[in-house]
C-alpha cells in the first residue's frame, strides 16, 4: 500500500515567494499569505516518500524523495509548475541562469 505524504509551504512574506520542486526544477510562485500543499506517495509502505527543504530569502527548494512528480495544490486548487511565475519576475525574486534573483 502506498501512503500519501504531504508538506505545506506558507508564504508569510509581504512579497511573492518561489517554491522549487526538485529534482524536476518545476516552480510555483506563492503570493503573500498563500499556501501550497505538495503531496506524493512513496514506492511502498516500507519506503515512504520524504521531503528535504532548503530555504533562503526568496526561494524554498523542496526536494521530493520519490519517483513521480507530486500533486500541487494552491489553496486546495490543483496548479501546474510555472504557476504565477510572472509575479515572481515582476517582484525581482525569480532565479534563472541569466538573471539571478532578478538583479
Amino acid at each position: 500500500m502506498n501512503d500519501k505524504v504531504s508538506i505545506v509551504i506558507w508564504n508569510d512574506r509581504t512579497r511573492p515567494h518561489v517554491v522549487w520542486i526538485e529534482p524536476w526544477g518545476g516552480d510555483v510562485t506563492l503570493l503573500p499569505k498563500q499556501r501550497l500543499t505538495i503531496s506524493t506517495t512513496g514506492p511502498n509502505s516500507t519506503n515512504p516518500a520524504t521531503f528535504t527543504l532548503t530555504e533562503d530569502e526568496y526561494n524554498t527548494q523542496v526536494y521530493v524523495e520519490t519517483f513521480s512528480f507530486p500533486e500541487l495544490l494552491l489553496e486546495g486548487t490543483p496548479v501546474k509548475e510555472g504557476h504565477n511565475r510572472q509575479a515572481a519576475i515582476d517582484a525581482g525574486v525569480y532565479i534563472d541562469s541569466d538573471n539571478y534573483m532578478g538583479r
